[in-house]
C-alpha cells in the first residue's frame, strides 16, 4: 500500500502523471480494503445491499466499491444502569430503587439489520 503510493508520486513526477494516479488509485483502493478485527468485535458486511457475512477476529479484506461494513458489533458484556424512581413499600415506607441490566449480543446479524437501535 504505502510502496504503491510512493512510487506513484515518483512515476508522477518523472514519467508520466497518468500511470501515477493509475498506482495511487491502487494503493488507496488497497488501504480502503484491508481490515482488523480484535476478538470482541463482530462486522457485518453488505455486498450489493444484502447481508454479505459477518467477520470476527482477525485480518479479512472487502471490495470497497461492492461491500461495505454497516455495523460494527461490541461482543462484550454491557451494562445500562437505570434510576426506576421512588415506590413504596407494603407498610408505606419510601424506597429508591435503582438497578443495572447486563446484557450482551448473541446474533449480530439481528442486532445490525432487524433492529433500529439494539442499545
Amino acid at each position: 500500500m504505502f510502496a504503491c503510493i510512493v512510487t506513484a508520486s515518483a512515476v508522477g513526477c518523472f514519467v508520466s502523471p497518468y500511470p501515477g494516479f493509475a498506482l495511487f488509485a491502487a494503493g488507496v483502493q488497497i488501504a480502503t480494503s484491508i481490515k482488523m478485527g480484535n476478538v470482541w468485535r463482530k462486522f457485518v458486511i453488505l455486498g450489493l445491499g444484502q447481508l454479505q457475512s459477518t467477520r470476527g477476529a482477525g485480518l479479512f479484506t472487502i471490495i470497497p466499491i461492492l461491500h461495505r461494513v454497516i455495523a460494527v458489533i461490541d461482543g462484550r458484556i454491557r451494562t445500562t444502569a437505570f434510576s426506576a424512581g421512588q415506590t413504596l413499600t407494603k407498610d408505606t415506607v419510601p424506597v429508591n430503587v435503582d438497578a443495572i441490566i447486563c446484557w450482551h449480543v448473541h446474533d449480530s446479524d439481528r442486532a445490525a439489520l432487524t433492529i433500529t437501535d439494539y442499545r
